[in-house]
């Protein structure tokens, strides 16, 4: 039967590390799932309230920038340290590697760019909520590469699935930001009131933002084909789906005959 994920050396303890760490993030995901479908938003999400945030918060837009930025920069200095040691050594990582590494970069870069120049923001957010996410996502993208350094040591899989991947992750990054551009676009004047979202993929998706980002992660697992990728692409989706699904119960409250029909995934089943 074709392999289509690396196998893994549990000779070494840093594969035992990972897998531990892989279980421990899809129970995260799943918790996540029930928190937002349950109502129970995290305290950094537009479904939070201020009143009920405990401890000292800070500007969205300073936390947001506080979650993208740290795992960006560990991109980058994991791509000019590999590239140091390659010079050196004359031993270079492979190209799936390189590939993992740039999509991460330009992942986090454009959230950055985002936070900074297409999202409004109103709110606030839990500081220590901030700090938490920040070092996941840091601690999620080293270990995602990682477990791809590790992998370079076994055969590769029967089915190479790079290329694809790599094509999923841009034209999920690609369908993202552009409607994250229409939303930006929504709202005029710093107005707080919901509007029904319209254009691009709207009028199919609650929120299409999302789907476009279920499909960049589908692409990590491709790209990356490793079953840490799939862990931690696993915790995406998941939150990505209920988020979704907290989105379209928001809109029904807070919107005067919002569209019924608008799916949180599939379109005729969720």
């Amino acid at each position: 039967m074709a392999s289509f994920l690396f196998d893994e050396d549990f000779s070494d303890w840093r594969s035992i590390y990972l897998k531990v760490f892989e279980v421990l993030t899809v129970l995260s995901g799943i918790m996540n799932f029930w928190l937002n479908v349950s109502g129970k938003p995290t305290t950094y999400s537009k479904f939070a309230e201020a009143s009920r945030m405990k401890g000292k918060t800070i500007g969205s837009r300073k936390g947001m920038l506080l979650f993208y930025s740290p795992s960006g920069i560990a991109s980058a200095l994991i791509i000019v340290w590999k590239l140091s040691v390659g010079q050196s050594t004359g031993q270079y990582p492979s190209l799936r590697f390189w590939l993992t590494a740039g999509t991460f970069f330009v992942h986090f870069s454009k959230r950055v760019l985002e936070v900074l120049f297409v999202h409004r923001f109103s709110g606030v957010m839990e500081l220590e909520s901030s700090i938490t996410i920040s070092v996941y996502y840091l601690w999620t993208t080293c270990n995602v590469l990682l477990a791809q350094q590790l992998a370079e040591k076994m055969p590769p899989p029967s089915v190479d699935t790079t290329r694809i991947g790599l094509f999923l992750c841009v034209f999920g990054m690609a369908g993202n930001f552009y409607h994250h551009l229409i939303l930006r676009n929504l709202r005029k004047n710093g107005s707080k009131k919901y509007v029904t979202p319209e254009g691009g993929l709207f009028s199919v998706f609650v929120a299409p933002h999302y789907v476009f980002e279920i499909i960049e992660f589908v692409g990590m697992i491709l790209l990356c084909q490793t079953t840490f990728s799939v862990a931690q692409a696993a915790f995406a989706i998941l939150y990505l789906v209920s988020r979704s699904y907290a989105t379209k119960k928001l809109y029904q409250k807070k919107i005067d005959g919002f569209p019924s029909n608008r799916c949180v995934l599939v379109p005729g089943l969720i």
